[in-house]
């Protein structure tokens, strides 16, 4: 065998690899657990956070739940789970972070718990389907664009404990300065009812 068949045959096996790591890679991104045959995931106690990504575009993914141990959500980890419909958030989350479920195009409803204080800016941006939202009366922070584009949702009240809604600096289209983004693009937004804090 030549040195130039060595030199071809080991450029086949590389690019073999590449494809064969590529396939590996997609088939698995996002699902740092498996879901069930019913699309579930049960958080395991040991997690005290949902890891940045560990769920991003886990297209199987239909509910989750989450137990005391979790403390935060973090950077888009549920971000882009289009069939994502029931999230039970644990009672510990105090954090849900940036991009957290945004674009979980299914999602209806959402419970922020009472532990939660903080949701970071776009963390539920573009839930087209979401109705409905409760916060718990811990929450004193409020991200830009927290919930933009969520068409559907009806009716907000933001509990007393909120004392921070974060305004946008500037769009490309107009400056922003004297009023918050967090529920810009909720075209069906009836009502909003601001608590004492703000």
């Amino acid at each position: 065998m030549s040195l130039r068949d060595i030199r071809r045959l080991g450029l086949m096996l590389f690019k073999a690899y590449a494809v064969i790591a590529t396939i590996l890679q997609v088939s698995c991104f996002g699902c740092e657990i498996k879901p069930d045959r019913d699309g579930h995931v049960s958080i395991p106690a040991t997690w005290t956070s949902i890891p940045i990504r560990a769920f991003e575009e886990c297209s199987t993914l239909v509910s989750v739940s989450m137990g005391v141990s979790v403390t935060s959500i973090d950077f888009r980890a549920f971000h882009a789970c289009t069939g994502l419909k029931n999230v039970t958030i644990g009672t510990s989350v105090a954090v849900i972070g940036t991009d957290a479920f945004k674009l979980c195009t299914s999602l209806e409803t959402v419970t922020i718990p009472e532990s939660t204080t903080s949701i970071k800016s776009n963390a539920f941006d573009g839930c087209t389907n979401l109705r409905s939202v409760t916060f718990g009366e811990s929450l004193r922070s409020l991200g830009d664009r927290a919930f933009l584009n969520c068409g559907r949702l009806l009716s907000v009240r933001l509990p007393d404990s909120l004392i921070t809604l974060s305004l946008g600096t500037h769009s490309n289209l107009e400056y922003n300065h004297d009023r918050s983004r967090a529920f810009e693009g909720c075209t069906s937004l009836a009502s909003v009812g601001i608590g004492d804090g703000v």
